[in-house]
């Protein structure tokens, strides 16, 4: 294993540590004091859900989720992260999630005029 993917592992056992301590109250979505950012824990897989999935970024610390959009599924999990830059009509079921190792992730959502007035103001 190459010294960045100890990193990697050692940042996502602490993001893990984190969405685990501040989701101690069970589970489902956890708001947070900062604006735009929810943490999400399921102790068991979830049966799909659908919806509309506003621009975000998503990140799994634990656990795997699979999101269908029209005729394409996307598995994501701690190797893999969901962006979303428009409002996509998603479904989303989370699939490997257990007492003893929950699905942990988090989401922030993105204002799409922030990031362009970022964009315009890059060099």
């Amino acid at each position: 294993m190459t010294t960045q993917d100890l990193r990697l592992e050692a940042a996502l056992a602490e993001m893990a540590a984190l969405i685990t301590r501040f989701t101690a109250g069970g589970d489902g979505a956890h708001a947070t004091p900062v604006i735009g950012l929810a943490l999400h824990r399921a102790s068991e897989p979830r049966p799909r859900l659908h919806g509309v999935q506003n621009p975000c970024v998503c990140v799994i610390a634990q656990g795997v989720k699979r999101v269908i959009l029209g005729d394409d599924v996307y598995l994501y999990d701690r190797a893999h992260y969901l962006a979303a830059s428009v409002d996509l009509p998603v479904s989303g079921q989370v699939i490997e999630a257990s007492a003893d190792k929950p699905y942990l992730s988090l989401k922030l959502d993105v204002d799409p005029r922030e990031i362009a007035a970022l964009l315009l103001e890059a060099p």
